[in-house]
């Protein structure tokens, strides 16, 4: 027994006439009342009587008792079920563990791709933005050149419509080698 319980004997011994209870509650309080010299016999007495009990019970489990009553009361088969239950919890905490790593693998590969949006966005914003600051500034031009370009726009208008231009002597060898041929050849090698 331990120190407390064979203290707490010595009332129940003295107060006979105490419901338990009551046993109990005065023994609790007397016992937190001793000094630790008083306490020390009784705490002697406990260490020795825990070593006697671990040692019977090391001679115990090593003559094959224990294991011949687990397999007579079936014991055993409680300690394996209790085994597996202690497997299947492991593997679960451990599927736990990989479904978590793998859940903090997405988010950061989704923040990867986010950043990336936005890179690329920004990106975008940055050619928009150039592109708009190259037509101010060729508007700016045009405003500034604006009666140049009307002289011309009413210059073309005033002059009489453009001649056919002649064929270039390029395509009229083209069309002679495909005449020749029976294929057409694109480009000028065909004259070549």
């Amino acid at each position: 027994l331990i120190a407390f319980l064979r203290f707490t004997a010595e009332v129940r011994k003295q107060n006979p006439q105490v419901k338990m209870t009551e046993q109990s509650k005065l023994a609790a309080t007397q016992w937190k009342a001793l000094s630790p010299e008083a306490k020390a016999p009784y705490e002697q007495k406990a260490a020795v009587e825990a070593k006697t009990w671990k040692e019977a019970m090391e001679k115990y489990k090593a003559s094959g008792k224990e294991a011949a009553f687990k397999e007579k009361t079936g014991r055993d088969v409680q300690d394996k079920l209790k085994a597996k239950k202690a497997a299947k919890a492991a593997q679960l905490k451990e599927k736990e563990q990989a479904a978590k790593a793998k859940a903090k693998e997405r988010v950061a590969a989704k923040k990867a791709k986010e950043t990336e949006m936005k890179l690329r966005m920004k990106a975008r914003a940055d050619v928009k933005k150039a592109k708009e600051a190259e037509k101010k500034t060729k508007d700016a031009l045009l405003k500034a050149n604006k009666p140049k370009a009307k002289a011309k726009l009413t210059a073309k208008a005033k002059a009489p419509a453009a001649k056919p231009r002649a064929k270039s002597k390029a395509s009229a060898e083209t069309k002679a080698s495909t005449e020749a041929t029976g294929t057409v050849v694109e480009g000028r090698a065909a004259a070549a």
